[in-house]
């Protein structure tokens, strides 16, 4: 006869010493056994069908522009899709001035760059440009929509030249 206790989970039987179980039971117990064990099953393969998907969804677009670092102020670039992460290289022709970062959806944001003197700093933006000493143009996500990327350029001195940016813009 079933028990009077039960599992907490699946309500298996607990016999207690003055219980006496029947095969009928234990045939019950292994079929909620099974049908759980089927569910989990069902449930793990559809995660994993959708962890693939979601791997094949990812998309890149890459946005290359040059930029006059005098000019401070907002920057539109146009983008197909609403970015999750964006990975950054900028840097001066003929200078030292070069700088790699990244950007991600939770405003994240790093870059690393060289200065004038050789040495390698950071800083929590997404691109800094120091063309020569105690001068910078610092480049910091202001927005991201569905279809544009906004930069707000900044600069701290008389930073001159021309930089070239490459952007690795990626989403899924």
């Amino acid at each position: 006869m079933p028990s009077l206790l039960k599992t907490a989970f699946l309500q298996l039987n607990k016999w207690a010493g003055n219980e006496y179980p029947k095969r009928e039971d234990f045939v019950s117990d292994n079929e909620k056994i099974d049908a759980f064990a089927d569910d989990i099953s069902s449930q793990m393969a559809q995660i994993e069908l959708d962890f693939n998907l979601h791997k094949i969804q990812t998309v890149t677009h890459v946005a290359s522009f040059t930029r006059d670092v005098s000019i401070a102020g907002l920057q539109v670039i146009n983008i197909p899709f609403k970015a999750k992460s964006i990975a950054s290289i900028g840097a001066i022709a003929g200078t030292k001035a070069f700088s790699e970062g990244f950007w991600a959806e939770n405003n994240a944001s790093r870059a690393l760059y060289i200065a004038p003197d050789g040495n390698q700093y950071s800083d929590s933006a997404l691109v800094v440009i120091s063309p020569s000493s105690g001068n910078f143009a610092t480049v910091y996500i202001n927005s991201v929509t569905e279809n544009e990327i906004i930069l707000d350029w900044q600069k701290s001195g008389t930073p001159a030249g021309t930089a070239t940016v490459h952007l690795l813009i990626q989403s899924h």
